[in-house]
């Protein structure tokens, strides 16, 4: 089985018509199911896409934990799951996260195969510091305590430095000197699975670190790989690539990242 996986923060002052005619250049052929994890999608947003797309599913945090009228526009940025030729299950937050309208987790379908995606997009350590190192505390706990979860879709908003070696790389510190997001990203992590870009890079042989190892994001003038999709070892790395040019063309500030992948 082949499934492709796509990860973009697509940034909620971007164009829709921009961001899904680029999306319809990078989905899979008609026959090969795919998922696409968005993060910072408004509500229009949302709406004017999947009226855009015809998917075989949709699901938006926002329709799960809606906004309070006191509440500010930080909480009108939803996660989306979109799926084509996959039949959906469930969808629903990690409730106990900080903010659970910036998680997803879905549980989808192709034929009998089962396949579970959680997305979510960390809060910056600028705006939330201890919050957001709270926050990748609570997702870890979800991974922990969900070993069946196949792929993992994020925005991390991580890492300050990155590696091919795991314990190389570094977390800011937001009052926890980055413990919390190693918790998920570090090299003694809660769950089991992989940052398909290093077992991407590994599997073609590459030896020479750099940090960032792929750019998806500049702060100012400093690129940095802020984007992944982790996946279960069951699933073999066909592909993984960082399109950050493209997708900036197409009016996000992040790369979309590009998986392909298959198990029996």
């Amino acid at each position: 089985m082949h499934i492709q996986v796509l990860q973009w923060n697509i940034s909620y002052m971007s164009k829709a018509n921009s961001i899904a005619s680029y999306l319809q250049t990078v989905l899979a052929n008609e026959d090969i199911p795919t998922i696409i994890c968005l993060q910072e999608v408004m509500e229009k947003t949302y709406l004017h896409l999947t009226e855009l797309f015809v998917p075989s599913f949709r699901c938006y945090s926002l329709n799960q934990r809606q906004r309070g009228n006191n509440e500010g526009m930080n909480r009108a940025l939803g996660v989306a799951v979109i799926g084509f030729n996959l039949s959906l299950e469930s969808c629903s937050l990690v409730e106990r996260s900080v903010f659970p309208e910036r998680t997803l987790d879905v549980i989808c379908w192709y034929s009998d195969k089962r396949i579970r995606v959680l997305s979510f997009h960390s809060l910056t350590g600028v705006g939330y510091k201890n919050a957001k190192s709270s926050n990748f505390a609570s997702i870890a706990d979800h991974l922990e305590l969900n070993p069946d979860i196949d792929f993992l879709c994020f925005d991390a908003n991580e890492g300050k430095t990155d590696s091919l070696y795991l314990e190389k790389r570094e977390f800011y510190d937001n009052g926890d000197k980055g413990q919390k997001a190693a918790l998920i990203m570090g090299a003694s992590p809660v769950h089991k699975l992989q940052d398909s870009l290093l077992a991407h890079l590994q599997a073609v042989g590459m030896i020479e670190d750099s940090n960032p190892l792929a750019v998806s994001f500049m702060t100012r003038k400093t690129p940095r790989r802020y984007d992944y999709i982790y996946s279960s070892t069951e699933w073999h790395v066909d592909r993984v690539e960082y399109r950050y040019e493209e997708a900036l063309k197409a009016t996000s500030d992040h790369a979309i990242v590009v998986g392909n992948f298959w198990r029996e």
